[in-house]
């Protein structure tokens, strides 16, 4: 091969150029790399500031529509509470003077006339109602300010976002559950409102637990009813939770009274200046709102009924007002000294355009008894339902689908429930409580009648008594249920009247009153020993059924 030609001098210039160029090119690469890294991650973390931002304002925006409408949400519920107050109430200047007032004892009984009196408001109940059908009542607070109308709701928080105008709105309504006594005659009630931020509605009753000094002048709840008012004083409140067991259905069960009651007594944190003994179970009204705490947080305030006054007069606030006005348009009593010589008038057909059940009309002098009778066309039809198709826990008088139409039966039945304000068949239950003047009165004039448009039955008292109502899952008959028993046979008649002899209860009773074994009606009612646990009086035929008179008008019944 031929040797190799030395480079010539521009040769090796040309090559070293070139060289160089491409270690500068290589440099410049270096140099440039972390420089577009750096800019690429400048441009992450710009993107993420502008996201970051636009969060932020979504955030503020949403923040401020939700303060902005619970703003107009506050004010709304202000205005229209504002308009009722303006519009339905009136305060009567100080307190009201002339009404007739009790003192409420331990055990629910009126011990005394007093002369206590109650702040004067002047309620428009007819418009209330006519603007709200579930209004059952006005609660006034004086030492926190709440004075707000009261509904009664037909189904689980009908009324937790529902104003008394039945428009949508948060503040909801001051409303009654669906299981406590709109008659504010249970044994334990319960009444619920919102928590609101701006003091509203039930938003002061949690600034107990801070500062209890409201109630050491005024610790009073005031329930104003159109026939009556009902004092409560505040003797407990206390933190406690959602679905809590102070929260119970109490009914007229005792067991369930005092569940309530040790819960209440285990959590209180007030101490009152006049304690009260739970024991004998005066009736309850229980405030319930949101806590402080938040969440399923609940903050409760207990009452205890002390006082009533009646608003319509002297003599009537033992009448129950869900029958003062059908007694007065559909009755006519003629009283007479003798039993056999009362006269009854009741135009059965005005009573039927209310309601198509009614069957028959009940009075009973001794006890101050006289309502309608409606024959259930379901069991329990009426246990809830008022007189007048509308829900009412106090639910009217009604005779079972078993019992004779006419009461010619040989063991029928009339129930209503024991309300402890007297009304219904409250003053059954209250001659087994030991009622004395109840009793006296029995004793002096032991007829009752029913009326129907056949005429007039009148009953004699043959004794009253503690029995059990047969479970719904077993009608088998026991020796405590034994009363309730269809009676078809002189030996189902002689097994009953034995039961009612041993267990009576009314000792002025004639004992040979079952002879001849003349037809039975007994008025049933509940009672506080027990949820089966019932209290009956029992009548027996004294009569043969009277024709209505001649001239007595169509669907009119009298004695002759």
């Amino acid at each position: 091969p031929e040797p190799e030609k030395p480079k010539t001098l521009a040769e090796e210039i040309r090559e070293a150029a070139e060289e160089g160029k491409k270690e500068q090119a290589k440099k410049a690469k270096e140099e440039k790399a972390p420089k577009q890294k750096l800019v690429g991650g400048r441009m992450i973390l710009a993107a993420i500031r502008y996201v970051a931002i636009a969060i932020c304002i979504v955030v503020v925006l949403y923040e401020g529509y939700e303060i902005i409408s619970s703003r107009i949400e506050y004010q709304k519920a202000i205005d229209e509470y504002a308009t009722l107050e303006g519009e339905f109430v009136k305060a009567g200047g100080g307190t009201a003077s002339g009404q007739k007032g009790y003192s409420i004892g331990s055990d629910g009984v009126l011990v005394e006339e007093d002369t206590e009196v109650y702040p004067d408001l002047i309620i428009d109940f007819e418009k209330l109602t006519e603007l709200n059908s579930d209004f059952i009542g006005w609660l006034y607070f004086p030492a926190l300010g709440i004075s707000y109308p009261m509904v009664k709701e037909n189904y689980i928080d009908e009324y937790l976002r529902t104003t008394i105008y039945k428009t949508p709105l948060t503040a909801g309504s001051i409303f009654m559950d669906m299981w406590s006594d709109a008659r504010f005659g249970g044994m334990v009630d319960f009444i619920f409102g919102h928590k609101m931020r701006n003091k509203t509605m039930f938003g002061k009753l949690p600034d107990l637990a801070e500062d209890a000094s409201p109630l050491d002048g005024d610790p009073y709840v005031y329930i104003y009813m159109r026939d009556r008012v009902y004092r409560y004083r505040v003797f407990s409140f206390c933190e406690t939770v959602k679905n809590s067991t102070v929260y119970q259905n109490v009914g007229a069960d005792p067991e369930k009274y005092d569940v309530v009651t040790d819960y209440i007594e285990e959590h209180n944190v007030y101490s009152a200046p006049m304690p009260y003994d739970l024991t004998s179970r005066p009736d309850l009204l229980i405030l319930s709102t949101c806590s402080l705490q938040g969440g399923d947080a609940r903050f409760i305030v207990g009452t205890v009924k002390d006082h009533v006054w009646s608003t319509l007069g002297a003599d009537e606030l033992s009448d129950d007002m869900r029958f003062s006005t059908l007694k007065d348009e559909f009755v006519r009593v003629n009283e007479s000294p003798d039993p056999a010589d009362i006269s009854i008038e009741v135009d059965f057909d005005g009573l039927r355009e209310i309601n198509e059940d009614v069957s028959a009309w009940l009075y009973f002098p001794a006890l101050e008894m006289s309502c309608p009778i409606v024959r259930e066309k379901e069991t329990d039809a009426y246990v809830d339902t008022s007189f007048f198709g509308e829900r009412d826990s106090a639910g009217t008088v009604f005779t079972d689908v078993e019992s004779d139409e006419l009461f010619a039966g040989r063991s029928d039945f009339i129930y209503g429930h024991y309300l402890r304000d007297g009304s219904m068949f409250g003053p059954i239950g209250d001659l087994v409580l030991e009622e004395e003047n109840a009793s006296m009165a029995l004793a002096e004039n032991p007829y009752f009648y029913v009326v129907t448009e056949a005429g007039i039955n009148r009953y004699k008292t043959a004794g009253y008594y503690r029995a059990e109502a047969p479970s719904a899952s077993d009608n088998t008959a026991s020796a405590e249920t034994i009363v309730y028993s269809i009676v078809n046979s002189d030996t189902d008649y002689d097994r009953v009247a034995d039961f009612i002899r041993e267990r009576n209860e009314f000792r002025m009773a004639d004992e040979d009153i079952f002879e001849g074994r003349p037809g039975m009606l007994s008025l049933s009612t509940c009672s506080d020993f027990g949820d089966r646990s019932r209290i009956l009086l029992t009548g027996v035929r004294d009569d043969t059924a009277e024709e209505p008179a001649d001239d007595a008008g169509e669907g009119d019944s009298e004695a002759p």
